[in-house]
Parts: C-alpha cells; structure tokens; sequence
C-alpha cells in the first residue's frame, strides 16, 4: 500500500498546484488538465478498491477495472481538449483542432456509455468492446498529435508532445493488455509505470507553460517595440 500512497500523495500535490494555477491565471487549459489529473486518481482509487468506502456505486459484483476504464477514457478526452486549448488550434489549426475535437467526443461518449453500462447491468460486454476499439484508436491519434506538434516548430508545443507520448507509452504498455483481457488489475505494482507516466508529463507540462508564456512576452515586446 505504501506505492498507492505515494501515488495519491504525489497527485494530491499535483491537484493543488493546478488548483493555484487555474485560480492565479484563469486558464480553461489548466481546467482541463486538472480535471485530467483528477480522472486518473479515480481510475486507480477503483481499480485498486481503495474508493469503495466513499463510492457507494462501487460494489463488490462491479467489475472495477472496467468502471475504472470507463472514467480514463473521459480524462482522456479532457487531455486533448487541453491540448487543443493550450495549443489555440481552434485559431491555429482549424483542421487538427476537428480532428481532435472529434476524438474527444468520441472518448468522452465511449466511456459515459462503458460506466452506465457497468453501474447498470454490471456485466458490459457490447460497449467494453467498444472501448477497446477505441483505445486502440486513441493510441493512433496521440502518434498523430505528436509528429503534427512537433511539425509546428514551437518549442512549448513540442515539449507538450513528448511528455504526452511518454505519459502515454507508460500508460499504454500497462494498460493495453489488461484492457483486451476480461481480467482486473491484481498487481500493484504496475501503479509505478501510472505514476511515473503521470508525473512525467506533468513536468513537461509545466516546463511548457514556461516556454508558452515567455514566448509570448517575447512576442509582446517585437510588437511593442
């Protein structure tokens, strides 16, 4: 139990660093990553049962993993309406943005639909194919996020792209297998590879929120001056 601990208590510190900063600077972009961060402790709190005492719809007949799985496809979805925000590609990149946004929606209606499945009938079987599919099609998009960032030239956007494809090569090689299986996680350990992924990208995320903002004050001074 001493790997859960840290884990929530890393993230718990994550949380309240992302609170400040949404608060402080008002970013929609900080918003969405916090609520990113926030879906996937809820996934591990319900894999691992640690939020069977505070989640009353946590049952012992519930098939945690795929509940657990239902909530990281939503924060999945929030990642890349994120990254959509924090890369303004609603005005950049009209396309991207479509294409993003439409992977967001789709991963957003996947996992509503995998949760009430599972809180219904308590044996998903129709939509936890579903979310397989397109798990493995999430896998595909964030390659292609990635070479599109990168593609841009913009230091910040591609230091977004390499902590999102190394948070998501740690989280993938876990979680992959065990979501093709009709198995529940039973290892702990495997909340290392959760942890170091998630922390990972959070360090590239700041560092990127960094680089944004000075070039954006850059920017301001060649205009200014």
């Amino acid at each position: 139990m001493l790997l859960l601990d840290l884990f929530f208590g890393s993230v718990a510190l994550l949380i309240l660093y992302q609170l400040y900063c949404f608060f402080r600077y008002r970013g929609s972009d900080y918003l969405y990553f916090l609520f990113f961060t926030l879906s996937v402790t809820l996934f591990i709190g319900i894999i691992a049962g640690t939020g069977s005492h505070w989640l009353p719809l946590l049952q012992q007949t519930t098939p945690r993993f795929a509940l657990g799985f239902g909530v990281l496809l939503i924060g999945s979805a929030m990642y890349y309406r994120f990254v959509c925000y924090f890369c303004d590609s609603d005005r950049q990149y009209p396309l991207f943005n479509r294409i993003c946004r439409a992977m967001e929606y789709l991963q957003l209606a996947t996992g509503l639909f995998l949760i009430a499945e599972v809180l219904i009938f308590h044996k998903p079987e129709f939509m936890k194919s579903v979310s397989q599919g397109v798990y493995i099609l999430a896998a595909v998009f964030q390659l292609y996020m990635a070479i599109f960032l990168f593609s841009t030239k913009k230091i910040y956007k591609i230091v977004v792209a390499a902590g999102g494809m190394i948070m998501g090569s740690l989280i993938k090689w876990v979680l992959v297998p065990v979501a093709l299986s009709d198995q529940d996680i039973n290892d702990l350990r495997i909340f290392a590879f959760l942890l170091l992924g998630v922390l990972i990208n959070f360090c590239f995320i700041v560092f990127a929120f960094f680089l944004r903002g000075r070039n954006w004050a850059d920017a301001s001074s060649r205009l200014t001056s």
